[in-house]
Parts: C-alpha cells; sequence; structure tokens
C-alpha cells in the first residue's frame, strides 16, 4: 500500500490493485521465470478485474505499443488507446523517466506501483493506482507488461485532453528478482 487511503474510493482502489497483484503471483510461471507468460495472464482472467487492465509491448528506445486497452480504462480515461504509442498521453517531461522505469520492469523484472493525475476526455480530473508488472513472452518478441489501474478520486477540471499529468508516490515491488538500483520516482 502506498499511503493508507483517505477515502472509500481510494480504499477501494487499494483492495483492486492488492487483488490483482494476488491474482498475478498465483499464476504459473515458465521455468526459471519469475513472471507468468502472457498467454497464462489471457487465459487465466478475474472477470471482475480484466476491465482494468491493459497489455503494453515494450520497445525501445521510446515505445509502449498498446497490445489491450480495458474497458473500464477507456471509460474513464474517456478515449481507447490500443495500437497507440502510450507515452503519448504522457505529459512531454514525463515520457522518457516512464519508459525508463517500464524498462526496469522487464529488465529486473520487478513490479511498480504509482499514482496517476490524468485529465479525461470529458474534463475530469482522476487520480489512479497504477500497477505494472512484468510478464514473460516466446523468444524473440517484444517484451510486455500488464498495467492494471484502479480509479481513487475524480474532480472536475476545464481541460478536456486526455493524458497523464503526473506520476506520484512510486514504489518498486519485488516479484522474486530483487529491486532495480533505479529509483522508482523521478
Amino acid at each position: 500500500m502506498l499511503h493508507p487511503p483517505e477515502n472509500p474510493d481510494a480504499y477501494q482502489a487499494q483492495q483492486k490493485v492488492d487483488r490483482f497483484l494476488a491474482h498475478w503471483r498465483t499464476l504459473p510461471c515458465p521455468p526459471n521465470r519469475v513472471a507468468p507468460h502472457v498467454r497464462t495472464l489471457l487465459d487465466n482472467v478475474e472477470p471482475e478485474l480484466q476491465p482494468s487492465v491493459a497489455l503494453v509491448d515494450v520497445v525501445p528506445p521510446a515505445l509502449l505499443s498498446v497490445r489491450l486497452f480495458g474497458t473500464a480504462r477507456e471509460a474513464s480515461f474517456g478515449a481507447n488507446i490500443t495500437h497507440t504509442n502510450a507515452l503519448d498521453v504522457f505529459e512531454t517531461h514525463l515520457r522518457e523517466p516512464v519508459f525508463e522505469r517500464v524498462m526496469a520492469v522487464v529488465r529486473q523484472p520487478v513490479g511498480w506501483l504509482t499514482q496517476r493525475l490524468s485529465t479525461s476526455s470529458r474534463g475530469t480530473m482522476m487520480r489512479f493506482l497504477s500497477l505494472t508488472l512484468p510478464l514473460t513472452v516466446d523468444s524473440g518478441a517484444k517484451p510486455c507488461v500488464v498495467n492494471f489501474g484502479a480509479t481513487m478520486d475524480v474532480r472536475p477540471k476545464d481541460d478536456a485532453l486526455p493524458r497523464v499529468n503526473a506520476v506520484l508516490g512510486c514504489q518498486w515491488i519485488d516479484v522474486g528478482a530483487g529491486i532495480p538500483s533505479l529509483s522508482p520516482s523521478f
């Protein structure tokens, strides 16, 4: 848990993230791997949690190609970003450090938990928990991560451009391979 939740929605968001992490940890991993295979994740979905999932291929030097963007994510964000570069919705100054940390997720492997402030296309400011976890892929395939997001609260805002405005309260989650030397925050 990042901080004790200060409202019921934040508490529910933390509970959902905890449930998703517990689910991910129960999935079988290929031999000598600490992360489940992407197919294993897709074959063993939790119906209540799946709409909040995004699958993202990690392609250096700066592409987070969204393979799947869950319906709950699309509804809260106000846009479907499947088949786009997820970095395009981040403020420009966040793109490089976000990519660097997602690369650490696949390289280490490690989990990355953050709070993100986002603006939806409807002009609302949302704060949500975002958990990024590594997935095993076939030899030669692009590295892939699963991202689970849960809304903590929503506030009106005048801006109507969907984007991620800030990434806060970052921490690494050891999934069996240790923690990278790179700070989870920036």
